[in-house]
């Protein structure tokens, strides 16, 4: 018995030790994510922002004091704190996990 409840006392440490994940951090991971893909999606690679939108610039054209590349970048942050200056918006950041077969997000069975 004193074997199991060592074993138990184990198991429970190990779980409250790795309930900080390092892959996960709205302030780092979301927004590199977003800045890679930008970089190599059709937004970069083509002419798509300059035919179709009019920006001459790409990724890099600076629209009200950011460029187009960087507010999609602080939208990611935004996206998971679900706050902007400091005002509740909403939970947006469960919509990652959105389940287009059943139209349920994270906190929805």
């Amino acid at each position: 018995m004193k074997r199991y409840t060592c074993l138990i006392f184990k198991i429970f440490v190990l779980l409250f030790i790795s309930t900080n994940a390092l892959s996960f951090s709205d302030v780092g991971t979301h927004p590199k994510i977003t800045e890679i893909a930008a970089g190599q999606s059709v937004l970069k690679t083509s002419n798509y922002l300059k035919d179709n939108l009019g920006f001459l610039n790409g990724l890099e054209q600076i629209i009200t004091s950011k460029s187009i590349q960087d507010a999609l970048i602080d939208g990611s942050h935004t996206e998971d704190s679900g706050t902007e200056s400091g005002v509740i918006l909403c939970k947006r950041g469960l919509n990652h996990f959105y389940d287009p077969a059943t139209g349920a997000g994270l906190d929805e069975t």
